[in-house]
């Protein structure tokens, strides 16, 4: 009940949803935003593997379809393969997925803002470590997951109320396309807002 609560209060914030109104790049993290941050490590060999939640797809190729541009940028690249991987799954556009070291992605950033002609009042920064703290000034928004680190959320503008790995990516993107008047299933979601 508190997730539907916290949905109507920040569709109920007018500054809020301005500010996502705007938005037309989204980058996210991967690990512990897109996954839970758990590594799956075999005994032999060096595959390593990584869990994606299925809800948090399907509102990629939504925001695509709307002409919002959504990057995968991981800091991690011992399982870049699985990132890549779970990128073509859910259609991610040709050229949006990145495994940087996180000193690299500020620039990352700074291209693809470059690539679509977006400024930093366009840009949605997705995040749950140290590490995205770096990059807040490059986007108009910083959000992450209610398992960040308490002192990224203390930094973040927005805290979603779901786990890393666990549909708070969705979350997120069902809230940016709502204020976009973009979300194919728009209305199913305010009728339960009562909206």
């Amino acid at each position: 009940m508190y997730e539907k609560a916290w949905f109507i209060e920040q569709i109920n914030n007018n500054e809020l949803m301005e500010q996502l109104s705007k938005i037309a790049l989204v980058v996210t993290d991967v690990d512990g935003c897109l996954t839970n941050n758990t590594l799956h490590v075999p005994t032999e060999g060096d595959i390593l593997a990584k869990t994606f939640n299925f809800s948090d797809g399907q509102p990629v190729q939504w925001a695509q379809d709307a002409g919002i541009h959504v990057t995968f940028l991981s800091g991690s690249r011992s399982t870049g393969g699985a990132t890549h991987k779970q990128a073509q799954r859910v259609n991610l556009s040709e050229g949006n997925c990145f495994t940087v070291p996180p000193a690299d992605k500020q620039h990352i950033i700074r291209e693809l803002q470059e690539r679509y002609a977006v400024g930093t009042q366009q840009t949605l920064l997705f995040g749950d470590d140290v590490q995205e703290l770096m990059i807040t000034e490059l986007g108009k928004l910083f959000a992450c997951p209610n398992t960040a680190l308490f002192y990224v959320q203390d930094q973040a503008d927005l805290v979603i109320p779901r786990a890393g790995g666990e549909g708070s990516f969705r979350l997120l993107m069902d809230l940016l396309l709502i204020a976009q008047d973009k979300h194919p299933y728009a209305e199913y979601i305010m009728q339960s807002c009562g909206m």
